[in-house]
């Protein structure tokens, strides 16, 4: 009996050292938004807007004021459109002019039904996820609402502060309690914000065996699951599959058909369930049973 005191004092010990070391992960000031595109005209605005297009049709340049019916609304659309994009913060693909073509390119490829789980490939089916619906309660409300490609976010229902800092600093102590298994660092896939990794993963993926990476702007999360976690997860509606998560024959995002977005946990029981899909990835990417859950502080 006095041993395994003595083995949870170390243990606890360990975990509060591991904790009072690490640093505390800066918050992104401003929430990813989408403004819907409205154009509003002042009576003044609409008066000149109507003489001018009427002096050029008198003019016989009738095609510039076609072109200019078509063009200056498609422009602004353009405009709002790319705004939205940088509203979103940063992401995988740059903010810049040259990121909002490539992600309006790869949104025409976009899954259609983000909450639909995607078919099991063959290397999967020997073996059955980890999570079950028995314990994985349903979430409360409705789905928020999510924008963009790349970045891919959360645009409703924003997680709390509290919950993030409680998840991102339990995400550091459990690397640092598992040096030669699990490490944390800046995503290899988006680039920002914090990420948990396999040192020695049995999956692999262009992502240098990256598990799963959490959002400084909405608090979300994307990781990498088992199909049947995926479809677990979908049906209990903690999450969607990422827009980029197909598979069509040879063509094959870098992401895969099983990167899911999990919504931002608000409170400490969310907190609690978002952990434990957690650790469903990372058993997924390094075939290890882990126990994110001990390392999340009381809220």
């Amino acid at each position: 009996m006095a041993s395994s005191n003595t083995s949870t004092q170390v243990n606890t010990t360990t975990l509060q050292q591991a904790n009072a070391e690490l640093p505390t992960f800066s918050l992104h000031p401003r929430r990813p938004e989408q403004k819907p595109f409205t154009v509003t005209l002042s009576n003044r605005s609409l008066t000149v807007a109507a003489l001018g297009l009427a002096i050029l049709s008198h003019h016989r340049t009738l095609h510039l004021a076609r072109l200019l019916l078509v063009f200056v609304p498609l422009a602004l659309f353009v405009h709002n459109d790319y705004q939205n994009f940088l509203r979103l913060g940063p992401g995988g693909i740059p903010s810049t002019p040259q990121g909002y073509l490539k992600a309006s390119w790869l949104s025409i490829w976009a899954l259609k039904n983000p909450y639909e789980p995607a078919p099991a490939v063959p290397h999967y089916t020997c073996s059955p996820g980890l999570l079950r619906k028995a314990t994985l309660p349903e979430r409360n409300d409705p789905r928020p609402t999510t924008a963009g490609i790349a970045p891919h976010r959360q645009i409703t229902q924003y997680g709390s502060t509290q919950c993030f800092q409680a998840l991102t600093r339990a995400l550091q102590a459990f690397a640092s309690m598992n040096p030669s298994e699990f490490e944390t660092r800046v995503s290899a896939l988006e680039k920002h914000g914090l990420a948990l990794f396999s040192r020695k993963p049995t999956r692999q993926n262009r992502f240098q065996g990256e598990i799963c990476h959490v959002h400084d702007t909405d608090h979300s999360l994307h990781l990498f699951l088992h199909p049947d976690d995926v479809k677990v997860v979908l049906e209990q509606g903690w999450g969607e599959r990422h827009p980029m998560a197909w598979e069509w024959g040879p063509w094959k995002p870098a992401v895969g058909p099983f990167f899911v977005m999990i919504y931002a946990p608000r409170s400490e029981n969310e907190l609690r369930i978002v952990a434990k899909i957690i650790e469903a990835a990372a058993w997924n990417m390094s075939g290890r049973t882990v126990h994110l859950s001990s390392c999340l502080p009381a809220l």
